[in-house]
């Protein structure tokens, strides 16, 4: 397992603020044979590229999630990729367990189980406990509806998805005209021909989508996701976000 190559690919506009976070968490990995892929939108105008560059990773050209994970693929040299979003933590072992996982259950592509964080700084006491008592409340609500969903339907969020490179290229990686739930959208190609996992392996999501959409809007938001793919409904989907492509937060995080 030590000598297989890994290569992690990370899309970014603007995150001077979260992608130290993101590569010091790999840095730190028990697992060291990997290479670190940042897509970095033309769009970015703040120290997103030097930071990458100081963590010695590759870099080329992002955009939107679809294009931006195949410009990273393009250049990988990797047996596996893994995808994760700029704003994503997870713990020191989490690639190592990864591959054993991938390794046991013959896996070919899937997800980790993801949940998301929260920041208490500069609150006070009552204004802690509400938001641990919110994002609590958030987060089992989350994974009700992700496990229901995992029942009918393999769910592959591109923020924390893994695929082995040789079935990324047989299915031509994520479909570029797509520009809502693209990562839905390659999970069901890529099921035609590999066999699908979820790992039981945390990574971290920042609260900054929450921020933007609204606690329980969110959460609205994510429910019809999950039952329009699951039901193969994606032209209603489609449809009905169609809007949402003029606010690009919903398509590619902005701080």
């Amino acid at each position: 397992m030590k000598d297989k190559l890994v290569s992690i690919i990370i899309p970014a506009l603007n995150e001077e603020k979260y992608l130290p976070k993101i590569l010091e968490c790999i840095k730190n990995q028990t697992y060291q044979n990997y290479e670190v892929i940042v897509a970095i939108s033309p769009e970015t105008n703040d120290k997103t590229t030097q930071i990458a560059q100081k963590y010695n990773a590759k870099i080329c050209k992002g955009g939107l999630y679809a294009q931006a994970r195949n410009n990273g693929a393009r250049i990988a040299r990797g047996k596996i990729l893994f995808f994760f979003d700029a704003d994503d933590t997870f713990g020191p072992d989490a690639i190592e367990r990864a591959l054993k996982l991938i390794d046991k259950r013959s896996l070919d592509y899937g997800v980790f189980a993801y949940r998301y964080s929260y920041n208490l700084e500069g609150l006070n006491l009552l204004a802690r406990m509400y938001e641990t008592l919110r994002f609590f409340i958030f987060n089992a609500i989350f994974t009700v509806i992700i496990t229901t969903a995992s029942m009918f339907y393999r769910i592959t969020n591109g923020n924390c998805l893994f695929v082995r490179a040789d079935l990324f290229k047989k299915i031509k990686g994520f479909n570029e005209k797509v520009e809502i739930a693209e990562d839905f959208d390659f999970g069901k190609r890529a099921g035609k021909y590999g066999k699908y996992g979820r790992l039981p392996i945390l990574v971290w999501s920042s609260n900054r989508r929450i921020k933007a959409v609204g606690f329980y809007r969110y959460i609205f938001i994510a429910g019809l996701t999950f039952l329009f793919e699951t039901l193969n409904v994606t032209s209603l989907h489609r449809k009905i976000y169609k809007r949402r492509i003029k606010d690009r937060d919903y398509i590619i995080d902005r701080n």
